[in-house]
């Protein structure tokens, strides 16, 4: 294989992996941040400490559909409003933001399984291109434990009522998601194993 073959094919396995990962946090964080799911659990919290379910839902809307003049969510983290760069991620901006990284990543995804395809030699260095990347993405479920676990004991003692089962949906739907990809990964993998056995049997023999 030349070298600019093997160049593009390690960049788009690269591509293929951090795609299909930030997929799925784009995925997780659009659900997280939907204003029919976070709603709730704000007014919920703001209601046990005083606040009346009015007001609860007024503050919320003023803050969830507030144009905070940065320039998105990633304009928002570099220059920060004085409401801070968190309440823009889980405000309307940021779930536009994470609505379209989803269809952003899906787009980098099928581009580089694209690369993938034509610098490839043979079908079993596809497969194996192909598969390696999305077991790399998948083993992303490892680190549900940590991250859930860290959210949970930074949030405020008296929200751990609320955030734990809003938690554990949106991590729930993160392992699906991961626990799909590893296996697409590892069928792909053993299938290009097999493949290139059978190619290299068959070169050995001519």
């Amino acid at each position: 294989m030349v070298w600019w073959r093997k160049t593009l094919l390690s960049i788009s396995g690269v591509v293929l992996a951090l795609a299909l990962g930030f997929a799925v946090l784009s995925v997780a964080f659009d659900r997280l941040t939907d204003e029919s799911n976070l709603k709730p659990f704000v007014i919920d919290v703001a209601v046990s400490r005083g606040t009346s379910t009015i007001d609860a839902e007024a503050e919320f809307n003023e803050l969830y559909n507030k144009d905070f003049g940065c320039g998105g969510l990633i304009g928002c983290v570099f220059n920060p409003p004085e409401e801070g760069a968190a309440a823009v991620m889980v405000s309307r901006t940021g779930n536009n933001f994470f609505a379209n990284g989803v269809w952003y990543s899906l787009i980098f995804a099928l581009i580089a399984i694209i690369a993938i395809l034509l610098s490839s030699d043979d079908w079993g260095g596809r497969l194996l291109s192909l598969g390696i990347p999305a077991i790399v993405a998948g083993l992303g479920i490892l680190t549900r434990p940590l991250a859930q676990g860290v959210l949970v004991r930074t949030a405020p003692q008296d929200t751990a009522q609320f955030i734990s089962p809003l938690l554990d949906s949106i991590f729930s739907m993160l392992t699906i998601a991961y626990v799909l990809i590893l296996i697409a990964g590892v069928i792909l993998t053993v299938a290009g194993i097999i493949v290139k056995r059978k190619q290299n049997a068959v070169g050995t023999k001519k």
